[in-house]
């Protein structure tokens, strides 16, 4: 081998490393997102209404990017700029107890449009109480993407000695406590996603759900004990539970006033009066999810549960 072949081997070698190390810490893939670049979509996640305090467990949570930009998956050279799922620990009145959560990273960098489901990594508050967990994306060294007007999944969360320990009913009432922004705007969305149903399943949940009830926030039969059910064998969303039935029948007027099958039914949880609001009669788990994103995009309700009767 020549020398100027010598020498040409030992550049390509160079270049060869140093691209290398430029992809193994993010490289020019790894920038600073515009404001633009923070919107995310929750598609479904199993993230658990009950832990066990201190304990680290794992959940599914599936996002899609909606911006306009590729989120960098790997740090830049300064060990910044790289996208990873995260989230905050929160009282029931929105006071942040846990500003930083373990981190879950990406597998690769996620183009717009492309979706992934991640394995994400939870630790539990090590006191037992009732929580708010607000998952959402965060780039590293910039900003939370709910910092940016990009959306966040806020779910109540019952932390016990033991999961076994946790309060029956729990999941349904520590919404209880988030009256206040309850119809109000908002970016957080609901705890669980389907994919698009067929036109003729997003018709019949739509002609179901909106077959308008009104004064539909009186249907709670007196002195009941526990949930008063209203006939047959149906799905419902559940849009919140308070301690207190003005609100609960306020909220559930103005839903009827738009169009949906609202009504208020009692519970006794633990000696303690609850009434819950509730939306639709309808056919299939289906036709519930299709009426819960309806709920959640147009009426801004992001803390919803689907149940059957």
């Amino acid at each position: 081998m020549s020398n100027d072949q010598s020498k040409v081997a030992v550049l390509i070698a160079f270049m060869t490393l140093a691209a290398l190390a430029l992809w193994a810490c993010g490289g020019d893939d790894a920038k600073r997102l515009p404001d633009s670049g923070f919107a995310v979509e929750f598609l479904e996640n199993d993230i658990p209404n009950t832990m066990t305090a201190g304990k680290t467990l794992s959940a599914d949570v599936a996002i899609r990017n909606i911006s306009k930009q590729t989120w960098p998956s790997r740090p830049n050279a300064k060990n910044r700029n790289q996208v990873n799922l995260s989230y905050r620990w929160k009282d029931p009145k929105g006071q942040v107890l846990v500003a930083d959560g373990v981190r879950t990273a990406l597998p690769q960098n996620l183009a717009p449009g492309e979706s992934v489901r991640l394995k994400m990594k939870i630790e539990a508050p090590a006191r037992p109480g009732r929580y708010l967990i607000e998952a959402t994306l965060v780039q590293e060294g910039v900003a939370w993407f709910d910092e940016k007007g990009g959306a966040a999944l806020s779910l109540p969360v019952i932390v016990a000695t033991s999961v076994a320990s946790a309060p029956k009913g729990a999941e349904q009432d520590s919404s209880a406590a988030s009256v206040a922004g309850t119809m109000k705007d908002t970016k957080t969305v609901s705890s669980k996603r389907a994919d698009e149903l067929p036109g003729r399943d997003k018709k019949s949940a739509q002609r179901s759900a909106k077959s308008t009830v009104r004064g539909g926030a009186e249907r709670e039969p007196a002195g009941a004990a526990a949930v008063a059910q209203p006939t047959g064998d149906s799905w419902f969303v559940q849009v919140g539970s308070y301690p207190e039935r003005k609100t609960a029948e306020k909220i559930a007027k103005k839903l009827a006033d738009n169009g949906y099958d609202a009504f208020v039914v009692a519970a006794d949880i633990k000696g303690k009066k609850y009434h819950r609001v509730r939306v639709g009669r309808l056919a299939s788990r289906g036709q519930a999810e299709v009426l819960q994103r309806a709920l959640r995009d147009k009426e801004k309700l992001p803390r919803t549960i689907i149940a059957r009767q």
